[in-house]
C-alpha cells in the first residue's frame, strides 16, 4: 500500500498522515458520530432564525491517544456557524486513532458539519 504523508513539521515524530492504512474513528462508528452531532449542534443566536442553511467543512487531527487537535475550517459557510462547528468538534469524546503499519499514528482528517433547518 502506498501511504503518502503530509507534515507541518520536520521530525518523523510529529508528521500527520492521510491517508492511513486505518483510518480513525468515533467512538461507537459512523452512527454514533451522526447522533453526536444532531444532539449538540445548536444554531448560534445572530443567525437570522436558522436563514443559513449548509456545511462548515472541519479539518483537525486526531493524536496517536485519540484526542483531537488544530481543529480548522476548511470551508466556511458563516462565521457564527463556523465557530458552533468547531465548537461542538472541541467537546467530541477521544477517538479511536489511525493506524500506520499497525500502529497509531497522527491522522488529519476532515468532517462537515451541517446546519440545517428542521
Amino acid at each position: 500500500m502506498s501511504v503518502s504523508a503530509q507534515s507541518n513539521r520536520t521530525s518523523g515524530a510529529d508528521k500527520v498522515y492521510d491517508p492511513v492504512e486505518e483510518m480513525p474513528g468515533f467512538p461507537g462508528g459512523m452512527g454514533a458520530l451522526m447522533q453526536f452531532l444532531s444532539e449538540n449542534v445548536k444554531y448560534p443566536q445572530g443567525t437570522g432564525d436558522y436563514a443559513i442553511e449548509g456545511r462548515v467543512i472541519c479539518t483537525f487531527t486526531v493524536e496517536k491517544d485519540g484526542t483531537l487537535s488544530d481543529i480548522r475550517v476548511s470551508r466556511s459557510l458563516d462565521p457564527l456557524l463556523d465557530q458552533e462547528a468547531i465548537r461542538v468538534i472541541s467537546i467530541m469524546p477521544k477517538w479511536i486513532p489511525g493506524k500506520l503499519y499497525g500502529k497509531p499514528c497522527k491522522t488529519r482528517f476532515t468532517l462537515p458539519v451541517t446546519f440545517k433547518r428542521y
